[in-house]
């Protein structure tokens, strides 16, 4: 693994892939396998966005969606999107949208 490279940050620094885990099993899959387009689905249903919202946020259809959902299931083996999303939290794979403003979690 490359540890001195600098974490991949992709648009508004929401989504950190630290380089420790390019590589590292994310259930059944290799990290490396998920496609960019596959993580930043996934990076927005950890911030617990429905499927209409995350086509919204990346001007595809919500079926376009569901459709990575569903590919990023197969490959990693989990049951459902919560089960995949608290994983990924958990190994720290996609750190999750901090709210700026505390008015955003109530």
């Amino acid at each position: 693994m490359l540890k001195s490279s600098q974490p991949r940050q992709f648009q508004d620094h929401l989504l950190v892939i630290s380089p420790d885990f390019i590589g590292c099993g994310l259930g059944l899959a290799d990290s490396t396998e998920l496609t960019a387009r596959e993580i930043n689905v996934l990076r927005l249903v950890c911030d617990g966005l429905e499927y209409g919202e995350v086509a919204e946020q990346l001007n595809i259809s919500e079926r376009t969606v569901k459709y990575h959902v569903s590919n990023i299931l197969s490959k990693t083996g989990y049951a459902n999107k919560t089960r995949l999303a608290i994983a990924v939290t958990n190994k720290k794979f996609i750190i999750p949208r901090i709210p700026e403003d505390s008015s955003d979690l109530q």
